[in-house]
């Protein structure tokens, strides 16, 4: 819901001061008024924020414009009440691109109804860019040399690495090397050397960090779930609904035989050099090492094998 007003009167309410479509004729087109539901993603699993609006034509855009998913899309929304820059969503600058037009529909009256996706812009940079020489440095200062391959200004929070590595980039695009670092890298801080590195984009910038430093962050916020038309109970109705849980789910139980098969438990690694012709043998054990590994409830509240 778009409100013109401050104040927020549900869950939900958005401000949208800008939203414009820039197509690839060169036409600039305002779609404020026309945008009924916008949603943005982010996922520590995914190298860039995402997202769908949808849209209720009347002006004909989609033909005159026309839209084919190959827009830049101006983006600035926040929430009711809030001036602080720092709690704004604002892609005025470094703007999106529009990347598919999606179900359209015609409503009658002339009026049609499509969706829009659309990404960041570093995102389809990536997948027109590949990378052919050898890269060297820290893991850290490597994904920071990928970024500005796909000439990315946004902020950057990287958390350095361990040592000093050597890539043979073959023919790879940028976010695939970032990837393979992210599989290899070790923090300076992690003393276990364990490579739990992450590699995605929020709505304040890119971040290459390990799962240790999101352990360590303290809590911002508490949720709870309660029963649906039960909020009018509470004084704070709406900051009660703010806290409230749509939807979860187990993602997975705990097969102890898939463990044991692959390792979890216990587990010896064989490293061979090549070039001194030795070799080492590192043994690992669940149990003995649960104490010197990171895990979220050693920050908040213990935490057991």
């Amino acid at each position: 819901m778009v409100r013109p007003l401050n104040g927020i009167a549900k869950v939900g309410d958005f401000t949208l001061d800008v939203a414009k479509l820039l197509t690839s004729a060169g036409i600039e087109i305002d779609i404020k008024a026309n945008i009924m539901q916008i949603n943005i993603v982010e996922d520590i699993k995914r190298n860039s924020i995402t997202g769908e609006m949808l849209v209720q034509d009347a002006g004909a855009f989609v033909n005159r414009g026309p839209i084919i998913g190959q827009e830049y899309f101006q983006l600035k929304v926040r929430t009711p009440s809030l001036e602080n820059q720092e709690e704004i969503i604002d892609f005025t600058e470094d703007m999106l691109l529009i990347n598919s037009v999606e179900n359209r529909t015609e409503v009658g009256n002339d009026i049609s109804l499509y969706a829009l996706s659309f990404t960041s812009s570093e995102l389809v940079k990536n997948q027109r860019t590949r990378v052919n020489k050898s890269l060297r440095g820290s893991f850290s200062e490597i994904v920071k040399e990928m970024l500005e391959t796909v000439n990315c200004q946004k902020r950057l929070f990287l958390e350095p690495t361990r040592g000093s590595k050597r890539i043979v980039a073959p023919n790879a695009t940028p976010f695939d090397i970032i990837s393979l670092a992210a599989k290899n890298a070790t923090s300076v801080h992690n003393e276990t050397f364990t490579p739990n590195y992450l590699f995605f984009e929020t709505l304040k910038g890119y971040n290459f960090r390990s799962l240790s430093s999101l352990y360590a962050q303290p809590v911002v916020h508490k949720y709870d779930t309660f029963i649906p038309g039960t909020q009018a109970l509470f004084k704070n109705r709406i900051e009660r609904e703010f806290q409230q849980i749509l939807e979860f789910g187990m993602v997975s139980g705990n097969d102890s035989l898939f463990n044991h098969t692959t390792g979890v438990f216990g587990s010896k690694l064989i490293s061979h050099n090549i070039y001194t012709k030795s070799f080492e043998e590192y043994t690992y054990n669940y149990f003995d090492n649960f104490e010197n590994e990171k895990h979220i409830l050693s920050y908040h509240g213990g935490g057991f094998p």
